[in-house]
Order: structure tokens, then C-alpha cells, then sequence
């Protein structure tokens, strides 16, 4: 089916050129704050180290995933 500019949703489309390795370290280094919904990156993004109850209440984040192993065969999946 073709699509015409009138019923596009989307106005434009980014594509990212990202190698496996960079996509893999963004996605394992991710701790979610389950009080504030805060992402953090251990270490493009850490958390403050000073806030010792913020640091013992993070849990890993994998986005849309329920675990690190489903995260990667998504990527490996999705990966070009």
C-alpha cells in the first residue's frame, strides 16, 4: 500500500548509524531511580554518588526488555 504525504504521520526519519559494540554499551549501563522514573548511565550520565539511598534504590534498566539477554537478541535481531 502507498502512502501519499497527506497520510504520513511523520514529517521526516533519522536514521542512526551505530556499531553493535556502542549500542550494547549505551543499553547494559543503564540504572532506572523506580522513585522518580530518572535513567542514568553509569557512565555518560552516573548518579550522584553522594545520595546513598538514590544509588541503593537503582535497578537495571533495559528499556522496553525484561532482561539483558532479551536486550541484546533484540539487537542482534534489529542490528544492520
Amino acid at each position: 500500500m502507498a502512502f501519499s504525504a497527506q497520510n504520513a504521520f511523520f514529517d521526516s526519519v533519522f536514521m542512526l548509524d551505530t556499531n553493535r559494540e556502542e549500542c550494547l554499551r549505551r543499553g547494559k549501563q543503564r540504572k532506572v531511580d523506580p522513585t522518580t522514573n530518572t535513567i542514568y548511565h553509569l557512565e555518560d550520565q552516573p548518579p550522584p554518588s553522594t545520595d546513598t539511598k538514590l544509588l541503593d534504590r537503582l535497578q537495571d534498566c533495559y528499556g522496553d526488555h525484561k532482561s539483558e539477554h532479551d536486550m541484546i537478541s533484540f539487537l542482534d535481531q534489529s542490528h544492520i
